[in-house]
């Protein structure tokens, strides 16, 4: 998924609602591609902030966001959540990351993870802080199962929870409407991107198992990170550090 989240955030235009990408990640023996960083924005989720309260304008933000996304450009975020939207301590504005699970057209289209069902989870995780129909598999959840349930409000909001419903319902309608689906695959400006290449047979042997004599059995090819350790092989390490040990460091200078 990551080349496809590589190529996404590289064909999106800019968005205010959008965590933009930073930088892509080159390791510096072989030049390969291996990952990308996007623009750091402190304050956390919403999901990790459950006492913020909970602005109108916010909802209205997403769902125009989706509608770009999906109307205007042919893509399917595919994991709109509470943990991944944050808001902006500038701009105070919701902003969507996270676009591992992106389909474009049908190419990883996925039955139950469509964006118009993940804003309305999220809509109700975030008002009742009822996370249940997280445990539920994707492929088994359906509008219904949360727009009939009663919504009972755990968290402070900036207008009535019948304004938060009867927006999100009323937005709703308009994208179950026949030929959304057309819509989404029609797009007018789709974003479109060439599929993985076939990467190179890497010439370095690694134990792979025992043969029935016992003796070890070799190939080549790709191999886990931690049995090319193992093996002494080189490894590129570039995750970032968590950010508890990023802020520690930053105490640290600051003293």
């Amino acid at each position: 998924m990551t080349w496809d989240e590589i190529n996404v955030h590289k064909s999106l235009p800019p968005h205010p609602n959008i965590v933009p990408i930073d930088r892509i990640v080159l390791e510096d023996v072989e030049s390969r591609v291996v990952g990308f960083t996007t623009k750091y924005i402190p304050g956390g989720t919403l999901e990790a902030n459950p006492h913020l309260p909970l602005r109108f304008e916010w909802l209205k933000q997403l769902t125009q966001l989706v509608d770009f996304l999906n109307l205007d450009l042919g893509i399917m975020h595919q994991d709109i959540a509470p943990r991944n939207l944050i808001i902006h301590p500038e701009t105070e504005q919701i902003l969507l990351f996270d676009f591992g699970w992106v389909a474009h057209g049908k190419k990883n289209l996925l039955e139950g993870r469509d964006d118009v069902i993940g804003v309305a989870f999220t809509l109700y995780e975030l008002i009742t802080g009822d996370t249940h129909f997280t445990s539920i598999p994707h492929w088994d959840r359906n509008m219904d199962m949360v727009l009939n349930t009663e919504w009972i409000c755990n968290r402070e909001l900036d207008s009535d929870l019948t304004t938060f419903r009867n927006f999100l319902d009323e937005w709703i309608l308009t994208r179950r409407i026949d030929g959304d689906m057309e819509r989404y695959l029609n797009a007018p400006n789709r974003l479109t991107w060439p599929d993985l290449p076939t990467p190179p047979d890497y010439n370095v042997p690694f134990e792979c198992g025992r043969a029935a004599e016992g003796e070890a059995a070799y190939r080549t090819g790709l191999r886990l990170i931690r049995t090319a350790i193992k093996l002494g092989q080189y490894v590129f390490p570039w995750q970032r550090p968590p950010q508890s040990r990023l802020k520690e460091s930053r105490n640290e200078v600051g003293e």
